[in-house]
């Protein structure tokens, strides 16, 4: 079983994307939605990245921190 972990995301539009996708959530940057920097808790029930066609995570699917020792506390509190 893996143990939960903090992962940093890009969030924009209600949608949570992997550092590696920066690219992708510039994409979709605009005058009214800006990317911005969060931390999400990942363990083994969370949902997949990939959902179906679509890539990324759902903003509703997760608590989302908007700074790493916020995250820290909360993986701390479940462990």
């Amino acid at each position: 079983m893996k143990k939960p972990m903090i992962e940093k995301v890009w969030l924009i539009k209600k949608m949570l994307f992997k550092n590696e996708d920066y690219q992708l959530a510039l994409d979709l940057e605009d005058s009214e939605n800006r990317v911005t920097m969060r931390y999400i808790i990942i363990d083994t029930t969370s949902v997949s990245y990939h959902n179906e066609l679509e890539i990324g995570y759902h903003q509703e699917d997760f608590f989302i921190f908007s700074n790493k020792e916020d995250a820290k506390k909360d993986l701390y509190s479940i462990a």
